[in-house]
């Protein structure tokens, strides 16, 4: 997706409404690769957790660790 398709849901005024005047600008998918957003760290390990769970085959837990990249495309989730 991006910033311009959800800016036309009636969700966009919320999220400027709440978010712009602690953060100054409202992004959700187009932070640049040098912006240093990083995961929230509770949220990611909900995630992991979730791909480790019992009936969920390992390539799923390996794929999200190895094949999930942080903004700036190169580090994996793993690597962070």
């Amino acid at each position: 997706s991006t910033d311009e398709k959800l800016q036309q849901l009636p969700i966009w005024q919320r999220y400027e409404r709440c978010l712009k005047p602690a953060f100054g600008e409202v992004k959700v998918w187009s932070w640049e690769p040098d912006s240093g957003i990083r995961p929230c760290p509770v949220y990611c390990r909900h995630c992991v957790l979730a791909t480790q769970k019992e009936g969920v085959p390992e390539y799923v837990s390996k794929s999200f660790l190895d094949e999930t990249f942080l903004v700036d495309g190169k580090t994996t989730l793993r690597d962070y």
